[in-house]
């Protein structure tokens, strides 16, 4: 398979700032038998202007214009117009090593999906994901008995066993073509979840790479209106529902509700809060919340709105680089100089509340009063919220 075409498409939506670095990470690859395939979705500023400046320069770059319709419309306009043997995604302000490709391709077997990590850079921190099984190549029974049924959760809450993100992904173009139109339009987040599971499905080999050569930039997620959420959500459970054709595997319905829940305490914290019997326990309570991400202020104010929930304070190992504005970060150690009933670590990620817990319990503080939300705790009746 290594000489073959490979298909990168980029959907942009008012990227300006970041394109120069993205489009050029994916020109400079040591591996060039590729089609860039720029796709503008009605961008409002100068994408467009730089997508044609850099179709100018290389004969390999075709740019796309079309009206605003989401980036699933916009990687579904890629797909159709793709000619490569495989198609890849790269997200407009991300960017890729030089020798992505090259490294990808090495010594891989040929396959339908060839699946590989990524590096979440959050400022000056970087943290490398990868997938939960061991590199080589998965012929079709192996797919069904050992990736699918824990593809999207290996036992801990929101950890994959196959990482969601369409970027880090290299899949057959015949493949993708017989799948993408399953993908709703509506959805708006958990895209990627979306399009990699479908395709999951329908796949019959599959090569895991362990190397993370693409950079994922994490940025300050945008505000989404309620409407917008809850139409999004609701079309992506009855995408991911219905993945599995037969409709009859309940460990993937399982999946999938646990899933659609992380997605519920991240984008409707307020419903989950006032609805989830978990929560219940902090009614009138003094509480800290310990991690100030989005979740955790999230859930903070939630906990204050829906629940009259005293929050005594924000705990963050990262205290110290917290400290702007208003904010007021406590670090972990100064938890105990605080009166309150629990501590809720306000981290959607069970491994890290686990190791979390373990340092709050060795700085003295009871282990019973210390609480998180884990997957044992979903139900599939949960997502009645929907």
């Amino acid at each position: 398979m290594y000489g073959d075409k490979i298909s990168v498409i980029i959907p942009i939506y008012n990227m300006q700032e970041y394109l120069d670095k993205c489009i050029s990470s994916v020109m400079r690859q040591t591996y060039d038998n590729l089609e860039i395939i720029l796709v503008d979705d009605g961008s409002c500023d100068q994408s467009l202007a730089i997508c044609r400046k850099y179709q100018k320069s290389d004969k390999r770059i075709q740019v796309i214009h079309k009206e605003n319709g989401g980036l699933v419309s916009a990687r579904k306009e890629g797909i159709e117009r793709a000619t490569g043997e495989y198609v890849t995604f790269v997200d407009a302000d991300d960017w890729i090593d030089e020798n992505t490709y090259e490294k990808i391709l090495d010594g891989t077997e040929e396959a339908d999906v060839i699946a590989y990590g990524l590096i979440e850079e959050y400022g000056h921190k970087q943290i490398s994901r990868r997938n939960d099984f061991l590199e080589g190549r998965y012929e079709e029974r192996r797919l069904r008995e050992e990736v699918i049924p824990k593809m999207l959760y290996r036992g801990n809450f929101f950890e994959f066993g196959m990482l969601p993100n369409l970027v880090c992904k290299l899949i057959k173009r015949s493949l993708l073509l017989s799948c993408y139109r399953k993908i709703n339009n509506r959805v708006t987040m958990g895209e990627d979840a979306d399009f990699t599971y479908h395709v999951m499905f329908e796949a019959k080999s599959l090569y895991m790479k362990d190397i993370c050569p693409y950079h994922y930039i994490q940025r300050t997620a945008s505000m989404v209106r309620n409407e917008v959420v809850a139409d999004s959500l609701k079309s992506l459970f009855e995408d991911l529902n219905t993945a599995d054709k037969t409709g009859e595997n309940l460990q993937w319905q399982r999946q999938v509700h646990i899933y659609m829940k992380f997605l519920f305490l991240l984008k409707r914290t307020d419903e989950c809060v006032k609805n989830d019997s978990f929560f219940q326990q902090f009614a009138d309570k003094k509480v800290i919340v310990y991690g100030a991400g989005n979740y955790g202020q999230a859930v903070s104010n939630a906990l204050e709105r829906e629940l009259h929930t005293k929050i005594i304070g924000i705990a963050d190992q990262d205290w110290e680089q917290l400290q702007e504005g208003d904010n007021c970060v406590i670090a972990p150690k100064d938890i105990l100089k605080k009166e309150f009933d629990y501590v809720y670590v306000g981290i959607l990620n069970e491994d890290v509340c686990k190791m979390v817990k373990e340092q709050l319990v060795h700085e003295g503080i009871k282990e019973e009063s210390i609480l998180y939300y884990d997957g044992s705790r979903v139900r599939l009746t949960d997502i009645r919220l929907i």
